[in-house]
């Protein structure tokens, strides 16, 4: 069974999934804000889907991705917040608007290596409020001028800080062109995780979309196969592959990778 070529996995079988973001994200660009969770399993495809999204929108909108640190490697707030405002500031607009918020919030600083510590003082209330009422403020100022979208990746590693800005922005952006999307493993999610709190709390705002990934059905798996192979696999070889991985897509490359469906030809 010949292995994948290290190329990336394409995308297959989200027509439904990639029409649904873009009817959201063309509700965004006409100034109705949306908080959107991609929900599934580990390896389904939730980060090439956003991936998919993020480069069909690359031009007209502000674009920046962040992502939370697994969890037991850090201790310091905002790590996604650090990465998109370091994307943000490298834009010649967005850097004189995250200086400006630099100036409110010292100790930002530095921006462009993620997971960079943010020592900004989250035991003051006060403080983080006017921390989270800055970052609302930045990106609507953004939004003004293009469409703003933002992405936190792994948001089920998401820090205490951080959740509370997800939960704050989602009642606080109310009439400006923009969108962040949370990308959540629900494997991860165990009956005391603290962000089924969270997920609970957005669910019951009008301005909060999820959508629930499934893994891949067979034709579809089939397709994902002979495209990372080169060449179609026999079926009773997708059939053995569809079994073992249960439709995963990332389980079931590496099945391919390993030759873990030699199957002989129907």
């Amino acid at each position: 069974m010949p292995g994948t070529t290290g190329t990336p996995a394409p995308l297959v079988g989200r027509g439904a999934e990639r029409l649904w973001f873009d009817d959201a994200l063309d509700k965004v660009a006409a100034g109705n804000p949306r908080v959107i969770v991609l929900a599934g399993e580990a390896g389904v495809g939730k980060s090439r889907l956003v991936a998919d999204v993020v480069a069909r929108h690359a031009d007209g909108w502000v674009v920046a991705v962040g992502h939370c640190l697994e969890e037991g490697q850090h201790d310091l707030p905002y790590s996604p917040l650090a990465g998109i405002l370091g994307a943000i500031a490298r834009d010649p607009h967005g850097a004189e608007l995250v200086a400006d918020l630099q100036a409110t919030a010292p100790g930002l600083l530095p921006l462009e290596s993620p997971g960079a510590p943010v020592p900004l003082d989250t035991t003051s209330g006060l403080t983080q409020l006017r921390f989270f009422d800055s970052l609302v403020k930045l990106f609507g100022e953004l939004a003004q001028a293009q469409p703003v979208l933002l992405v936190i990746e792994d948001a089920h590693w998401a820090d205490p800080a951080t959740r509370a800005f997800v939960s704050y922005l989602a009642r606080n952006v109310v009439s400006d062109p923009f969108a962040l999307v949370l990308t959540v493993r629900t494997d991860e999610l165990h009956r005391k995780h603290p962000l089924r709190t969270t997920l609970a709390e957005l669910g019951r705002l009008p301005t909060v979309s999820r959508r629930d990934l499934e893994p891949l059905g067979t034709d579809d798996l089939a397709e994902l196969l002979a495209s990372l192979a080169g060449t179609p696999l026999p079926q009773a070889a997708v059939r053995q592959i569809a079994e073992r991985s249960g439709g995963n897509p990332f389980y079931a490359e590496q099945l391919l990778e390993v030759g873990g469906a030699d199957a002989p030809a129907t």
